[in-house]
């Protein structure tokens, strides 16, 4: 069942409903294309693009011909274009498709779908010419830490193809568990596949792999040789490349629980459930012959040129208290543990190179000298891709500034996603052609289902697809219009995306008069009540409605099957304090403290060390240069305008109030991050309570505002006021 929200938004949004938005397209003024009992396709060869448009009306036989003029849809290979790339044109009487290869007949027929006219059988009449513009358009998905099936698999593997993604980067090996079948080393999976207890929650200090015994709680599991080769060519016919990764030197715990042979020679006695003893020995030629082999096997797998060998944090106090170690370093003439990383990856790399493959991986493989034919994937921020691609490598570009998708969207919403560029300004001339691609990354140490799965995916990864795809320049607003309408993609397959809580341009009324909210407020349907609790059932659509005076109404839109996603606040108070005839001199009262705090609630309940005073909040007053600190500040605050917006950013936690109302909640353990709300407020003064705190490591405090007449900016001094209480 289509879900109001994207089959009104459909309706009703003025703009084609394409996501990613191709690099020309045209609306024509031809009626729309229907297709009926007479319909009939076309082509020059059998392909799964031809099996998808047959699937979207599976009750009209629809033959394959040739030399119709009439009520057909033609598939045309055309070899000037490139293998991704498609034109598309819909008219009254006919679909012509030009594809330059298989993958990009199948984009068309995606493009397609999303051109039919709600559930009836007609598609909007336009012309397209599209192409991608980066080849590496990928997606990552850890099942070592949470293991998720084939069915899980395949499923992702049908909405990247929705979204025209092309890489499907399969993490199958890392400290929670060996999750690929090698038939020459079957310890891997029968020990290194599985931990004990439920799997939830995750602990990094507590990975006690071990073989499951009767009687006792056991989490894992693995993919066979076969289920491997069945995703393989299910992802090949949507035009997916696999990646896998095959992580080394480090994260490698399954390998050294199920053959500790291959671990370093230390007096430190290896424990199974200690995360960090997870390193090859690099002193030891055997563990380079077990590499080997089980890459063979990983070869005869998955057809694709690259392979992924992680290479990231690896823990190298081992190899510097490994006489093995120690006596490869000094043979090879390697001055530090970083070098014994590049003379690890570089021979690994060789081999791989030896059997006609390439190697990827995480940005560390730089450490020491990269290897010669390496491509990086830069996560660690932008530095690593910079530095790859200056020194003439290929780039994939995955900062967690934009890519993590294991993220919250506080800290990475859809928007931040949609806003990111994968080719740093750093880079000039041929150097940005080195910048392959991007990718987004689903680690799942804290996803251990599939419902949060689907939550942190998408629709996320819709903007990222976006971003990686096409040329135009980015529009937000438009972007959402789009989303809202692709939002039934996802209904078809019961995913359980997150949904954004509605956009309101108000928050919080301060306000003697009563309030109104209405239809038209919104870009779609949205669903109130006053009553957080009351299932989703429950919710009225919202028509118009007064807001209840010292109280909230909840705002939240609806999936297609009916659940509810992210809830906005509105609150109405009518609390407000007039400007008195004389005002208290301009300033702020400022609580310190010298704790390390975890939370603004912990700050609330601990008791000042001291108080100074501040004209305007920023960190000045704070009590040494050192951290971890606090500060709390007290006073009045006056507005001169009626509507306007604040944004409290911070790094770490930070929480603000007005009259005892919270308006802004950006408390936590986290870096730099704005938060911002709407505010419509009478004349009058506000107390004002601000706390924040610092855990340790980057400082940085921001109150702002901004408003129809005044761009953003620092709350200036003149509006602080003393408390008078």
């Amino acid at each position: 069942m289509l879900g109001l929200l994207a089959m009104v938004a459909t309706q009703n949004s003025g703009v084609l409903p394409l996501i990613p938005l191709p690099n020309r397209v045209v609306s024509l003024s031809s009626k729309p294309f229907a297709f009926d009992k007479k319909t009939v396709i076309t082509t020059d060869r059998k392909m799964f693009a031809v099996d998808e448009l047959r699937s979207m009306f599976p009750k009209f036989r629809m033959a394959y011909s040739a030399g119709v003029s009439k009520d057909v849809v033609m598939l045309q290979h055309d070899a000037r274009l490139g293998s991704e790339a498609y034109n598309l044109l819909v008219d009254r009487d006919h679909i012509l498709i030009r594809y330059g290869g298989d993958s990009g007949a199948l984009y068309a027929v995606e493009t397609l779908k999303q051109l039919q006219m709600g559930k009836s059988a007609q598609f909007r009449p336009v012309s397209v010419d599209d192409a991608p513009r980066f080849r590496w358009r990928g997606m990552h998905l850890d099942v070592s830490r949470h293991f998720f099936p084939v069915e899980t698999v395949k499923r992702s593997l049908d909405l990247m193809a929705a979204a025209k993604m092309n890489v499907f980067h399969w993490h199958l090996v890392d400290d929670g568990g060996w999750r690929i079948q090698i038939k020459k080393y079957p310890k891997l999976t029968e020990i290194g596949a599985w931990r004990r207890g439920t799997g939830v929650p995750w602990s990094y200090g507590e990975i006690y792999l071990e073989k499951p015994k009767p009687g006792t709680p056991s989490y894992g599991g693995f993919y066979t040789q076969d289920q491997i080769k069945d995703v393989v060519k299910y992802a090949a016919k949507r035009g997916i490349t696999i990646v896998p990764e095959i992580e080394m030197p480090g994260h490698t715990l399954p390998v050294l629980v199920a053959y500790p042979e291959l671990a370093c020679n230390t007096t430190k006695k290896y424990d199974s459930a200690t995360w960090s003893t997870n390193v090859y020995c690099a002193g030891k030629d055997k563990s380079f012959e077990f590499i080997q082999n089980v890459l063979d096997e990983v070869f005869q797998l998955f057809p694709s040129k690259v392979i992924h060998i992680g290479g990231d944090e690896v823990d190298k106090l081992w190899w510097n208290n490994c006489p093995d170690c120690q006596a490869r370093m000094k043979s090879e003439g390697l001055k530090d543990a970083g070098e014994l990383q590049s003379y690890f990856i570089k021979r690994v790399e060789k081999y791989i190179n030896s059997k006609g493959r390439s190697m990827i991986g995480w940005d560390e493989i730089l450490e020491g000298g990269l290897a010669p034919n390496a491509s990086v994937m830069s996560w660690r921020g932008n530095e690593g891709g910079i530095a790859a691609a200056k020194s003439g490598h290929e780039v994939v570009m995955s900062p967690t500034s934009h890519c993590y998708f294991d993220f919250g969207y506080d800290s990475t919403s859809t928007e931040h996603v949609y806003s990111w560029e994968p080719v740093p300004a750093e880079l000039t001339g041929k150097e940005r052609d080195l910048v392959i691609g991007g990718q987004c990354n689903v680690w799942t140490e804290w996803i251990p289902t599939r419902d949060r799965y689907d939550r942190m995916v998408w629709p996320r990864a819709f903007a990222m697809a976006e971003v990686l795809w096409s040329s135009r320049p980015k529009n937000w607003s438009n972007f959402q219009d789009r989303l809202l309408a692709n939002l039934r993609v996802l209904d078809a397959k019961n995913v359980q995306y997150f949904l954004e809580q509605p956009e309101i341009p108000v928050s919080f009324v301060f306000d003697t008069k009563p309030s109104y909210l209405s239809r038209s407020d919104f870009k779609a349907p949205v669903y109130v009540s006053a009553n957080l609790k009351a299932p989703a059932k429950d919710w009225p659509m919202l028509l118009s409605q007064e807001m209840p005076q010292n109280n909230s109404l909840y705002l939240a839109y609806k999936r297609g099957d009916g659940s509810l996603g992210d809830m906005a606040e509105l609150r109405a108070s009518t609390d407000i304090h007039p400007v008195p005839a004389s005002l208290p001199e301009n300033g702020l009262t400022v609580d310190t403290f010298s704790q390390k705090f975890s939370s603004v609630t912990e700050v609330e309940k601990a008791k000042p060390e001291g108080s100074t005073s501040a004209m305007v909040v920023d960190l000045a007053a704070r009590p040494t240069q050192n951290t971890p600190f606090a500060l709390r500040f007290h006073g009045s605050i006056r507005f001169p305008d009626r509507q306007f917006k604040l944004y409290l950013s911070s790094d770490d936690g930070s929480l603000l109030r007005l009259n005892g109302i919270t308006v802004i909640n950006n408390d936590g353990l986290h870096a730099a991050s704005a938060k911002s709300v709407g505010i419509k407020a009478v004349d009058g003064l506000y107390d004002l309570d601000l706390v924040y705190f610092d855990n340790g490591g980057a400082s940085s405090l921001k109150l702002e505002y901004e408003s129809a007449t005044t761009p953003r900016q620092a709350v200036p001094a003149s509006w602080f006021y003393r408390s008078t209480k």
